[in-house]
């Protein structure tokens, strides 16, 4: 197995050490752009080459190549595509923390071999070893399935604009942890463990990056969401105070009146009427103009 290392602060091994009990697994984190040939243009210099990339030159000794991520990205995804594209006879399978509808229909289009939300267990390992096996020993009947990956398949949107590429990098596991429950219970704490740090350290370093303490950030991006879930003609406050994170709505239109400068309710009746003459006042138009247009 060829282990390719995408994620972005250091994870546990404890999924590798499972996949090591089933594979002898060769391992890449630096220096990626090697795996595939990027200066052969043509099919007779990638053969010339040796097929270019690390890949190229190893690939009748790879049983599985697995791509491990955290949190994938654009730029990760496309090279976890060219991968694919290049080599269409290599199985690829993903890990990833980041559980997604769309990204599995995206890895499906790829014809990806499987893909795993972390943690896996024995089972998993056992079941990915299986069907290595399988296929090794009948790659004739499996060779259709993956020599024709889709090549136009896109990227799912929810991960082409995750994050701003100017977002702090040590805090980007935080911030997209909190994009992605934003209706859960979250803690400081739970998300100071994403980036590795303590809450004490993780809490000075969100401050000194964001301009904000934590709890500001988190409060700003309930309220976001609740702006956008407000539009829907049959949202009720109450149902959008629960599915923003608020636990009590007394509390949650306190919050969205002391912000915004109007009550949720005044807002989601002036979008249901949109000749209403009611008064939203400057500074409320701008502060949630800026919240639906923020990354």
């Amino acid at each position: 197995m060829f282990w390719v290392d995408l994620n972005i602060t250091d994870q546990p091994a404890t999924n590798k050490r499972l996949f090591s009990e089933q594979f002898l697994i060769k391992q890449e984190r630096r220096n990626l752009m090697k795996l595939v040939h990027v200066g052969a243009r043509t099919r007779q210099d990638r053969r010339r080459s040796g097929q270019g990339g690390f890949i190229g030159s190893v690939q009748s000794q790879i049983d599985l190549c697995c791509f491990d991520f955290n949190y994938p990205d654009l730029a990760s995804l496309k090279l976890l595509k060219s991968v694919r594209l290049r080599y269409p006879r290599l199985p690829i399978l993903m890990l990833t923390e980041y559980h997604s509808e769309s990204l599995a229909i995206w890895a499906l289009r790829l014809h990806i071999w499987n893909l795993l939300v972390k943690p896996v267990s024995e089972g998993d390992v056992n079941e990915v070893a299986e069907s290595v096996h399988y296929f090794r020993h009948n790659r004739k009947s499996g060779a259709t399935l993956l020599d024709f990956p889709t090549a136009n398949c896109l990227v799912p949107e929810e991960l082409r604009i995750r994050l701003s590429p100017s977002a702090p990098e040590a805090l980007k596991p935080a911030l997209q942890f909190i994009a992605d429950h934003i209706g859960e219970k979250i803690t400081e704490k739970q998300v100071a463990q994403r980036c590795g740090l303590g809450p004490y350290t993780f809490s000075k370093a969100f401050k000194k990056q964001m301009g904000q303490t934590f709890q500001d950030y988190l409060q700003q991006q309930r309220i976001r969401e609740s702006i956008r879930l407000l539009k829907h003609p049959a949202a009720s406050v109450t149902d959008v105070a629960f599915l923003s994170g608020f636990s009590d709505v007394s509390y949650f239109s306190k919050v969205f009146k002391r912000l915004t400068g109007i009550s949720p309710s005044t807002f989601r009746d002036n979008g249901k009427h949109a000749g209403s003459k009611t008064p939203m006042g400057n500074d409320a138009n701008l502060y949630m103009a800026n919240l639906s247009d923020s990354g």
